[in-house]
């Protein structure tokens, strides 16, 4: 790990960084993230793990090896409070591996764009946890969970993200709700997911809302 001025704020060439202050790239050089500013962080050659805790504030991108061979992770540790929002593909990129610290809560944002282009692993996701997807309508799309593999499928049209998770899920389900901003939120709840086939035998989808209420 090497720290710089006028070039990227740290240099992360294995081993792993815990921050909870704030990390700055230098003025000029870099790639940028805002006029002649260097990236905060840079990943090296050696997979290495940026660990964010709360009020982490990082002016500058941050960017991890994109070499399929190089398993870089951001870890989020503690309950969200302040700092940096946690974007990945475009404030952060080419994390292969993002994983949620035991009693974590976070919400991490991610493009479309990003989840679509390489593979994402998501660890230790739970309840308390969110993945919202920016430019993806939760309304129209599906969620299909391999729990062998513990792979999630999320499609809609033409666009499949693949995320590989590596948590325990039993007696939880997978759920997307619209955002607000016409992304979707990746959420788990409690409970098996409804089935089309068990609302098919439920009674009350096929009678008015007069009778419903007399079936309780």
């Amino acid at each position: 790990m090497l720290f710089r001025s006028g070039a990227a704020g740290v240099l992360l060439n294995g081993g792993t960084l815990i921050t909870s202050g704030t990390i700055s790239g230098g003025s000029g050089g870099g790639d940028g993230y805002g006029p002649s500013m260097a990236d905060a962080v840079q990943f090296g050659q050696v997979a290495s793990t940026l660990n964010v805790d709360p009020g982490a504030m990082f002016n500058g991108l941050i960017v991890a090896n994109a070499s399929a061979a190089v398993n870089d992770v951001l870890k989020l540790s503690g309950a969200q409070s302040g700092g940096t929002a946690i974007t990945l593909g475009t404030q952060f990129t080419n994390f292969h591996t993002l994983d949620f610290a035991t009693g974590a809560a976070w919400t991490v944002d991610a493009t479309k764009t990003d989840l679509t282009a390489h593979p994402l692993t998501i660890e230790g996701f739970t309840a308390h946890d969110t993945l919202d997807i920016a430019n993806l309508p939760a309304n129209g799309t599906s969620l299909s969970f391999n729990p062998t593999s513990e792979q999630l499928s999320i499609s809609r049209g033409t666009t499949t993200i693949t995320l590989q998770f590596n948590s325990a899920f039993s007696g939880k389900h997978f759920a997307l709700n619209a955002d607000g901003h016409g992304g979707a939120e990746l959420h788990l709840r409690a409970g098996v997911a409804p089935t089309i086939a068990a609302a098919g035998h439920d009674l009350r989808n096929f009678v008015g809302d007069e009778h419903r209420a007399l079936m309780g």
